[in-house]
C-alpha cells in the first residue's frame, strides 16, 4: 500500500482513524517527523500543536470573516515563528531554512493563509 501511495500520490481511498474521520492514504501511512533530528521534531511538533491548537479551530470563521488574527500573530512570535532567520542576539530565533519550513508546514496544517503570511514575512 505506501509503495503505491508513493507511486500514486493522487490516490484518496478513504481510511478510517480513531476518530472514525475519514484521510487520505498519505496521511495515514506517513509520519512529518520521520527522519529528522531531535531538535527539529521537537520544532515541527510545536509548531503543529500551536495549529492544532489556535488555528484549526477558527481557520474557516477568519476566512468567512475575513479576520486577520492579530493575537494569534503575537502568540505564534511568542514561541519562535517570528524572525525566525534572525540571530539570538537580535532577538530572533536563529534557525535554519529547514527548521523554517518545519514550522510553515506544520502550521499549513491549521491554517493556510496564516502559515503564508509568517512565512512571508520571516
Amino acid at each position: 500500500m505506501l509503495r503505491t501511495a508513493i507511486r500514486f500520490p493522487f490516490i484518496t481511498t478513504p481510511v478510517f482513524s480513531a476518530s472514525r474521520q475519514t484521510r487520505s492514504i498519505l496521511t495515514a501511512v506517513i509520519n512529518a517527523t520521520d527522519g529528522l533530528t531531535e531538535s527539529q521534531s521537537e520544532i515541527y511538533n510545536l509548531a503543529k500543536r500551536f495549529a492544532d491548537q489556535e488555528l484549526k479551530p477558527n481557520m474557516k470563521k477568519w476566512d468567512e470573516e475575513s479576520y486577520f488574527p492579530v493575537g494569534t500573530m503575537k502568540k505564534a512570535a511568542d514561541l519562535g515563528f517570528a524572525a525566525i532567520y534572525c540571530s539570538e542576539e537580535l532577538g530572533g530565533s536563529g534557525l535554519t531554512r529547514l527548521d523554517a519550513s518545519l514550522i510553515f508546514e506544520a502550521m499549513a496544517t491549521g491554517c493556510v493563509p496564516t502559515s503564508a503570511f509568517i512565512t512571508l514575512h520571516n
